[in-house]
């Protein structure tokens, strides 16, 4: 991000991606090069934290350890496709491999593994407790969708990290269509409401959407889109997750005698704005966050100043403008300013704001 950029970004305009089992097993195999690069872009994104939960940490240490023995079968012992179909279900019971000859070598790739997604993938996991709140919605979620027990848990682990903290947005990432589709189930609609959980925005490896477009991250021919794509889907998830302090996006000034601290952009019809609040914008790229460090006291259009929580219905009323300062009460330097006025950017009011 930009240097003058606010930093720490503040919990509002974070996005958690919580990442499923199948996403961990195909990141420290490097399966899809779509979802090595998004991981990759998204760790790198001051507004994204990478998390996932200590239930799927268990079931990754399952998976992995049941595919690393069975690839030394088929690897090192020469093991035949019908003595691995034959055996391979049933455990670790395959007549040429003894599971405790092998035990220690598959034990140290398994840690090295776990080793790996927290510290080259960024993904955190430890703060994601299985606490006794996670039993009950559970249990309903299970009871009343086609959902395993392990994937209703992994569900509500996702939505419910910390007992009586439920998140308020999560983007849930698998590449399990059957868990991807039953998650918006209509049966879980009154499961998350008594359990005051929210819904969680799913994105399904094959096609993560973002307006009338998708992005398959189980195909290289769409990796050359990511750079652009993953920015823009995060940004939308954050004006999702802040439709109450959303007000719009910046336009370029145009004309003549424009205050050079000014800034302007667009209102959505029948959105009140106050006065006398801090506001927040964000890069279209999310290349920064700058909120401003006096409260806006007044507001503008067409060069009137706009009575206390305006809103229209007319669209020929939506364009605003304001003016910021520093600090100090002197005006941005011309870089920061070109950046803050460029198309695109989205203004929030600042949660601090107390409005």
């Amino acid at each position: 991000m930009e240097e003058w950029s606010d930093s720490p970004v503040i919990e509002h305009f974070k996005i958690k991606y919580f990442l499923d089992t199948n996403i961990l097993v195909f990141l420290v195999d490097d399966t899809y090069t779509g979802v090595t690069k998004a991981i990759d872009i998204l760790n790198k994104l001051e507004f994204v934290d990478l998390v996932s939960s200590k239930f799927v940490i268990f079931e990754f240490v399952g998976v992995r350890k049941k595919e690393h023995y069975l690839q030394k079968c088929v690897n090192e012992n020469d093991v035949n496709i019908s003595t691995l179909l034959t055996y391979g279900s049933k455990g670790f019971n395959i007549p040429e491999v003894r599971f405790e000859d092998i035990q220690p070598e598959i034990k140290t790739l398994v840690e090295s593994e776990l080793e790996k997604i927290t510290n080259d993938f960024g993904i955190a996991y430890s703060d994601n407790l299985l606490h006794d709140d996670l039993l009950k919605p559970t249990f309903d979620v299970c009871l009343s969708s086609k959902l395993s027990k392990e994937d209703s848990l992994v569900l509500v682990s996702a939505l419910l990290p910390e007992p009586n903290k439920p998140e308020k947005i999560i983007h849930l990432v698998s590449k399990d269509e059957h868990f991807s589709k039953s998650v918006k189930d209509p049966n879980l609609l009154p499961i998350y409401e008594n359990h005051s959980l929210n819904i969680p925005d799913i994105g399904w490896i094959p096609k993560i959407e973002l307006d009338a477009s998708h992005v398959n991250l189980t195909s290289s021919s769409d990796d050359g889109r990511l750079d652009q794509f993953i920015p823009k889907k995060v940004l939308q998830l954050i004006i999702s997750k802040n439709q109450d302090l959303y007000i719009g996006k910046t336009f370029t000034p145009q004309g003549e005698g424009f205050p050079a601290n000014g800034v302007c952009f667009k209102l959505p019809l029948k959105k009140q704005l106050p006065n006398d609040i801090f506001l927040t914008i964000i890069g279209h790229d999310l290349s920064f966050i700058y909120s401003s460090k006096h409260r806006i006291d007044e507001f503008w259009h067409n060069g009137g100043a706009l009575p206390n929580n305006f809103s229209t219905n007319q669209e020929n009323q939506t364009n605003i403008s304001f003016l910021i300062r520093d600090e100090n009460g002197a005006n941005l330097s011309d870089e920061m300013m070109a950046k803050i006025r460029e198309v695109g950017n989205t203004v929030f009011i600042h949660p601090d704001s107390d409005i």
